[in-house]
């Protein structure tokens, strides 16, 4: 089995001013405060889950020997924003729920002693896993495995029997065994993703153009972007103009997974381009990093646009008259849709 490291989550005790839970992406200034304060006591953390995980594996001669340098690297972040929580244990999912548990109680920090991770972690909910396995979880639940003590009492064998490979890794996530990468820099990696791209030969001409492209746009995003708009922050459109130029205009997404949220957002969108858009050659929809809440982002991944190709394969059940709808006058005007968006 690989050797977990030792790590410390610290999170804020209760709400406090510049912070919140998940930290907001992409990233603002209290994730680079995190980074900062990060670089200044472990060689490896990352800011996620509402918190930051520092490494403290094999920092003893620096901070001091067992819990002691956690206990400053603690007291250090009480200092800097006041309320704040630590969670020490081997893992991350094992620091992560003790920091919670000490949050809960504004204590300084609570410590799983290396070797009882699987106690600590038995009377907590399989639900802590959903996030990434949720279809593994819901089925667990249904079949009677209500806690992760159930599922560590669940042989390894009958895991796999019934989950395939995952099952392994269940067992494993079950003692708190997931192995994990720190990595500082995630959250500064590119967040928006293309949804839609077109093309067309010549100007846009008459409402009713601008109609079914605004439907078109609406119907490729509710697509490609599971869980409606208000889970993906922000969204920005991009309009090229006859004879050279662009625009770039943005909005906060707000609503369900419902057509008229989709249409009310692109709606909003056009609104905010210049008032020569009917000089548009050419539109990109981006849309930013998705928003739903994860309680451990390193465990429970963002899945997102991975769904893409099962959300397309299922767009006949949302009816024709939304799809014919906005493409009909569309195909005379030679418009192009990117593929790389498309797909």
């Amino acid at each position: 089995m690989e050797c977990l490291p030792t790590l410390l989550f610290l999170k804020p005790a209760v709400p406090v001013a510049g912070f919140s839970s998940p930290l907001p992406t992409p990233p603002g200034p209290p994730v680079q405060q995190w980074n900062e304060f990060g670089a200044s006591w472990a060689p490896a953390w990352e800011a996620a889950g509402g918190g930051i995980y520092l490494d403290l594996s094999g920092t003893d001669r620096l901070l001091g020997p067992g819990p002691r340098g956690a206990l400053r690297v603690c007291r250090d972040a009480r200092r800097r924003w006041e309320s704040m929580s630590g969670g020490l244990g081997r893992g991350a999912l094992v620091a992560f729920l003790a920091g919670r548990m000490a949050a809960a109680e504004a204590n300084c920090m609570l410590e799983v002693p290396a070797g009882n991770e699987s106690t600590f972690l038995e009377p907590f909910s399989v639900s802590v896993l959903a996030g990434r396995f949720p279809a593994e979880v819901t089925r667990l639940q249904h079949l009677g495995v209500r806690t992760l003590g159930d599922l560590q009492a669940t042989s390894r064998a009958l895991l796999v029997a019934t989950f395939g490979a995952v099952g392994a890794t269940l067992y494993e996530a079950a003692h708190g065994r997931l192995p994990v990468v720190l990595r500082p820099d995630r959250h500064r990696e590119p967040q928006e993703t293309v949804v839609a791209e077109a093309r067309w030969s010549r100007p846009l001409a008459g409402d009713a153009l601008e109609r079914a492209l605004r439907r078109a746009v609406a119907r490729r995003a509710m697509i490609a972007c599971a869980g409606g708009p208000g889970e993906w922050q922000p969204w920005r459109l991009r309009g090229w103009w006859a004879g050279g130029g662009a625009s770039d205009v943005t909005a906060v997404g707000c609503g369900h997974d419902t057509w008229d949220d989709w249409l009310a957002l692109v709606g909003t969108l056009w609104r905010r381009l210049p008032r020569r858009r009917r000089g548009l050659v050419g539109v990109q929809l981006r849309a930013g990093r998705r928003q739903a809440a994860h309680d451990q982002p390193l465990l429970f991944p963002d899945i997102g646009l991975e769904q893409r190709g099962s959300l397309a394969r299922g767009w006949r059940g949302l009816g024709k008259g939304v799809q014919l709808g906005s493409e009909a006058l569309l195909v005379a005007w030679d418009l192009q849709w990117s593929a790389e968006a498309d797909t």
